[in-house]
């Protein structure tokens, strides 16, 4: 097969995303649930057999109550759905969200806001979080998403995922949201929030300069230490969020109560992550299994691990 378009491969789970991609864009509206339902069972068969083992290791690493096998089927099933719609993210309008993303705990969201000293938004890997971007910069609030864009200078030429990636970023610029590269300076995010902007962090996220060891989902976890260090800085209120995949297929935004600034950056991650973060996601394991199991599957080029080996070494960035 050949003269493919760059985003395709010929064959396998991942080029049928490829190809998905070139469909989507032109022939289907993001509101309808059935469509993209069936596609995201077609697209969770062709991957179950390849993702099964990491995500039935994920659960059972990070959720050892839980059913490994149901929820790992769970979280494959998951994972498909937001792959899908991310291919639809250009085709989302202030007039058709709502029939994709829908709101919960907004009035926590705004009178954040009313603080006027900016909102540092933290949410973990889970679920379709591109949903929350959409949903927040589709609904007139001024918002930047703090984020990994492109590939790294020295992997560009070689790497066979570089069109994907371009292909993703056109549709994520498609939006009302003002992106800031992870390796870009801090000091335009102190600006935006200084004027009263949201500031999207996901504080599990393997990009930063500094990580702190901390006991997360009742492991040691090594968790960046810029977001929690930059709404403290700052004075920004925080305001926790997830996104939550519901039985109809449609995804609903979660805001939970605002926290207000503090001057200890540790003591707001750590009462976080116990009364927050942690309980929603043992709640929703198959909502966060695909991160971990993404994590573990990069283990071996991060010296900062999400989740460090027994007998593995201090990263030489923690502090």
């Amino acid at each position: 097969m050949t003269n493919l378009p760059p985003q395709c491969t010929p064959l396998g789970p991942d080029g049928l995303a490829g190809w998905l991609e070139l469909a989507l864009d032109a022939t289907v509206d993001p509101r309808d649930r059935r469509v993209v339902a069936a596609l995201s069972t077609t697209l969770a068969a062709a991957r179950w057999a390849r993702r099964r083992r990491g995500l039935e290791r994920a659960v059972a690493s990070g959720f050892p109550t839980a059913i490994t096998r149901d929820v790992a089927r769970n979280a494959n099933a998951l994972g498909a759905q937001v792959a899908v719609e991310e291919l639809l993210l250009g085709r989302l309008t202030p007039a058709n969200i709502d029939g994709v993303v829908r709101w919960e705990g907004r009035h926590n969201l705004d009178a954040a806001l009313a603080n006027g000293r900016g909102v540092a938004l933290l949410f973990p890997h889970a679920g379709f979080q591109k949903g929350l971007i959409a949903r927040l910069g589709l609904s007139e609030y001024r918002f930047t998403q703090v984020a990994l864009r492109g590939l790294p200078p020295a992997e560009r030429a070689n790497s066979p995922h570089s069109a994907r990636i371009a292909a993703r970023e056109r549709r994520e610029d498609r939006l009302p949201v003002r992106f800031h590269d992870l390796g870009s300076p801090t000091r335009a995010l102190v600006r935006d929030l200084a004027d009263n902007r949201v500031v999207g962090l996901a504080y599990d996220g393997r990009g930063g300069g500094k990580f702190a060891n901390v006991r997360y989902l009742g492991r040691p976890a090594w968790l960046a230490t810029g977001p929690w260090r930059l709404a403290v800085a700052t004075h920004a209120s925080i305001v926790p969020a997830f996104v939550r995949l519901d039985a109809d297929r449609g995804w609903t935004a979660v805001f939970g109560e605002p926290v207000a600034p503090c001057s200890n950056a540790d003591s707001v991650r750590d009462h976080l992550l116990t009364t927050v973060f942690e309980p929603w996601l043992r709640r929703h394991p198959e909502h966060y299994a695909p991160w971990i199991d993404h994590c573990a599957r990069h283990a071996d080029r991060d010296d900062h691990p999400l989740f460090p080996r027994i007998g593995s070494t201090t990263p030489p960035n923690s502090g």
